[in-house]
């Protein structure tokens, strides 16, 4: 998933389209990822339901991830910030 969406995006989905968001399950994207693990010889027994759920705990995680990313994007600008006016 991470390959596909960055977690911007990830973040404006939920599989059912819960809390306002966008419904994932319903792009033609969802039953490409589904079939693509049918694709792999280690996956291909997997049921739709665990594939789902994966999708679904990724789809979650997508904000928690964006923003503590942006956090230490934030973090570490301030350091460096601190760092040259130091230099001063």
């Amino acid at each position: 998933m991470y390959k596909l969406f960055n977690n911007a995006i990830g973040m404006t989905f939920s599989w059912d389209g819960a809390k306002g968001k966008k419904k994932f399950k319903q792009l033609k994207l969802a039953s490409v990822i589904i079939d693509s693990v049918r694709l792999n010889k280690r996956t291909q027994q997997a049921a739709d339901d665990e594939i789902i759920k994966i999708i679904k705990s990724w789809l979650v995680r997508a904000k928690d991830i964006y923003h503590n990313s942006n956090r230490a994007s934030n973090l570490q600008q301030t350091v460096q910030e601190e760092a040259a006016a130091d230099n001063l």
